[in-house]
């Protein structure tokens, strides 16, 4: 025990007369500091560069940044100067490969890269120190129909034409045949159906086409850098099963949100979701469970979030399709509905989703086959709820002359023109609003953009007309206010033959 314990005496000197050493070491580090000289770093600030450019077009961008410096100035030429770009998601992250385009102070670049958001640096660094500063900012690379108008026509001998109207200038800019205009080598044929624009992928996206149908195809064009195609754009490359290249579906309709679209041709129903890695092919026109397929309407009411309402009009019943599912499902009565999701008596007109009263429902138009009236159905289908809402009768003015019917997705009015009568119903307080009397006009579109990537575009009604000896084709613009207020013409373009669809 003595010993154990001479034992720890003698380690604990060892220990207190090594630290001892150590901690006399440290002060004499610490006190030669003074024998070194010590410089603070000349800091630079660079100024003159603003938060954000956009360049159109092969455009030219020219930034003139200005120094500042904390402690004695050195000339501009004591620095190294580089620009380069990264490519910018919309969460502010960067990707890709560095993308050098400037190693002067002062930048003039003509762009020659593809369309798209991209993070901008100056990166400034000290030849005689390695010490490098920069800024960053947003550039914004478009081109002149990366926002716009999309229009397809119906030329006099028949033949389709696809015009885009480009909204990045201040004027409108006119293609008025885009595809010559844009070097595109392919030529439309058939009779025109169908334009849609929307995000096609999310893998190297999100990458947007322009997908025009006609009665002898249906073909995808890349817009986001130039206006391109190439033989794998057919419809039929997107499409699981034995199709043939001119296989033309009436319609692509894509749902608010990207993730999802549909496509119908002759009563059926196809589905196609990038997200999931589901290509068009197989019909959801059929119940779960069964092997037989009914005809499908071709209205859809979804958001992309909630499952989609479909209408079986074989058997007079409305059904659901979950987003991911290559089949529908029925929709069971509650017992206290205030219609049946199946009436053998009624057929349905029209059918949307809509905003206006609940974060999502589908507002349908539905006649009564024995006493020919309307009513306005309304469901509720969001975050796994299912009810309806309200059934109204419609006691439009001359409704049942309606020669097209649309819905304001964000107001839930009822808009639809007797000849050149447009009118606005309100299915809340069952009141007709005459909009506007365009006469012997003959109106050849009509009603509100099936997609947009803008929540405000999807409230503007398009009325388009056609009059061979005075100008052609002419569509026009028209905000819905609420309240049932008029219609505010917003914007009006012409020139165009006789227009089929359009797109945003």
């Amino acid at each position: 025990m003595i010993f154990n314990l001479f034992q720890m005496k003698k380690k604990l000197s060892i220990i207190i007369l090594v630290m001892m050493v150590f901690s006399s070491t440290i002060t004499s580090c610490y006190k030669d500091k003074g024998n070194y000289d010590y410089h603070a770093l000349n800091d630079v600030a660079i100024s003159g560069i603003e938060d954000s450019y956009l360049v159109i077009n092969a455009g030219k961008l020219v930034i003139n940044p200005s120094l500042s410096q904390s402690k004695l100035p050195k000339p501009d030429s004591a620095y190294t100067y580089q620009w380069f770009l990264y490519e910018e998601t919309s969460e502010g992250y960067l990707s890709g490969d560095r993308i050098i385009i400037g190693s002067e102070m002062n930048l003039e670049w003509i762009s020659s890269i593809k369309a798209g958001n991209y993070a901008l640096f100056l990166r400034v660094t000290d030849k005689e120190t390695g010490v490098f500063y920069e800024n960053r900012c947003h550039l914004y690379l478009k081109t002149e129909f990366n926002t716009g108008w999309l229009v397809l026509s119906e030329k006099k001998d028949g033949a389709p034409l696809f015009s885009i109207v480009g909204l990045e200038k201040d004027t409108p800019v006119y293609f008025y045949d885009a595809l010559q205009a844009n070097g595109v080598d392919y030529e439309l044929t058939g009779k025109p159906l169908a334009i849609t624009r929307f995000q096609y992928t999310y893998y190297r996206g999100p990458i947007y086409g322009v997908y025009i149908s006609t009665t002898t195809g249906t073909n995808k064009f890349d817009i986001n850098d130039s206006l391109t195609w190439k033989p794998t754009n057919n419809i039929i490359y997107e499409m699981a099963g034995d199709f043939d290249e001119n296989y033309a579906p009436d319609f692509i309709y894509p749902v608010p949100g990207d993730r999802v679209s549909y496509m119908y041709k002759d009563s059926t129903m196809y589905f196609r979701s990038v997200f999931n890695y589901i290509n068009y092919g197989i019909p959801i026109n059929l119940i779960k469970g069964t092997n037989t397929t009914f005809k499908v309407s071709p209205y859809i009411a979804g958001d992309g979030r909630n499952p989609s309402i479909l209408y079986d009009v074989e058997n007079h019943r409305f059904v659901r399709h979950l987003m991911a599912a290559n089949s529908s499902i029925e929709m069971p009565d509650s017992g206290d509905d205030l219609f049946p999701y199946q009436d053998p008596n009624y057929d349905l007109v029209y059918m949307k989703n809509v905003t206006a009263y609940n974060p999502s429902e589908a507002q349908a138009i539905m006649k009564n086959k024995t006493t020919g009236k309307y009513y306005c159905l309304n469901i509720y289908n969001y975050n796994g709820s299912l009810y309806e809402s309200a059934f109204r009768e419609i006691t439009a003015t001359d409704f049942d002359k309606a020669e097209d019917i649309s819905i304001s997705r964000n107001r839930g009015y009822i808009f639809y023109h007797v000849g050149g009568k447009v009118y606005e119903y309100d299915p809340v307080i069952q009141k007709t609003y005459e909009m506007m009397d365009l006469g012997s006009a003959n109106i050849t579109f009509f009603g509100f953009m099936k997609y947009s990537v803008s929540d405000s575009r999807r409230n503007q009604l398009l009325i388009a007309t056609y009059n061979e000896s005075n100008g052609g084709g002419t569509f026009k613009v028209y905000d819905v206010p609420t309240l049932n207020g008029p219609l505010e013409l917003l914007e009006e373009y012409s020139g165009f033959d006789k227009i089929v669809d359009i797109a945003f």
